[in-house]
C-alpha cells in the first residue's frame, strides 16, 4: 500500500512492485469546524516543518515580488525548523515585516484559527510523497496552491486549487494573483465535504479493510 501515485511509480521503479494507492488519513473533523472570519485584505497560510525541500523560500519572495501591485496581500508561516533564522533574515531583508507572520509551531487546534483569518492556503513544495496539509486545508474550506511533486497532483484541481511547477516562481506569482482574484468563488462547503468524503477515517479505513478482505479471501487454483 502506497500513499500517491507518485510513491507507486517510484517504489515500481526501484523495487519492481505494485502497489495499491491508498491515501493518508486526515483529521478533517478538527478543520471541519473552520469558519471564515471577516478580516480586511487577502491572507494566505502555509504550514510545514522550515526546510529547504518545502520552499518557503519562495513563497516569501513571491510576497514580495507582488508587494507593489497588490498592497493588502499577506502571508501567515505555522511550523518550526532549522532554516527559521534564513527565513527570517529574508523577510527583514525585503521589508515584510507588515506583511509576513511566522507563528510558531501550532497543532490542529491551534491552526485553525489561522485558517479562519485566511483566504487561500500555498505551499511551493519541492517533493511530497502525500501532501496532508493541502488537504487539511482543503478539509478547512480554503482553495490550496499546491506543486506538482509526487504526491498532491493526486488529490488537486480545479475544484479545489491550482497546480504549479517546482521551482517555477513565474507559476506560483501567478497562482497567487489568480487566488487574489478567485479565491472568493470556491464553495467553503464543498471544500470541507470533498475532503470529508474522500479522506476522513472512515473513507480510508474502509479502503484499507477491504484490501485485507481481498488478501483473506481463500483463491481457488
Amino acid at each position: 500500500i502506497t500513499v500517491s501515485n507518485g510513491l507507486a511509480r517510484s517504489i515500481k521503479n526501484s523495487f519492481n512492485f505494485d502497489s495499491v494507492v491508498i491515501p493518508n488519513i486526515i483529521d478533517v473533523s478538527t478543520f471541519s469546524g473552520c469558519r471564515p472570519k471577516t478580516h480586511s485584505g487577502f491572507h494566505i497560510a502555509t504550514t510545514a516543518v522550515f526546510s529547504e525541500r518545502k520552499r518557503l523560500d519562495q513563497l516569501i519572495l513571491s510576497i514580495n515580488r507582488l508587494k507593489r501591485d497588490y498592497l493588502d496581500i499577506f502571508l501567515h508561516i505555522i511550523g518550526d525548523g532549522d532554516i527559521k533564522e534564513q527565513l527570517v533574515t529574508i523577510v527583514r531583508n525585503c521589508e515584510l515585516n507588515e506583511r509576513v507572520c511566522f507563528h510558531g509551531m501550532l497543532n490542529r487546534e491551534q491552526t485553525v484559527p489561522v485558517y479562519e483569518m485566511c483566504d487561500c492556503f500555498a505551499l511551493a513544495s519541492a517533493r511530497e510523497t502525500f501532501g496532508v496539509v493541502y488537504v487539511e486545508a482543503i478539509a478547512a474550506g480554503l482553495p490550496v496552491i499546491a506543486t506538482i511533486c509526487g504526491g498532491p497532483e493526486d488529490f488537486v484541481s480545479k475544484d479545489n486549487g491550482v497546480l504549479i511547477d517546482v521551482d517555477n516562481n513565474e507559476q506560483l506569482d501567478a497562482a497567487i494573483i489568480f487566488m487574489y482574484k478567485h479565491a472568493h468563488q470556491y464553495n467553503k462547503i464543498h471544500l470541507q465535504k470533498w475532503a470529508a468524503d474522500n479522506y476522513s477515517p472512515n473513507s480510508v479505513a474502509n479502503q484499507i479493510i477491504n484490501i485485507y478482505k481481498d488478501v483473506l479471501t481463500p483463491k481457488g487454483y
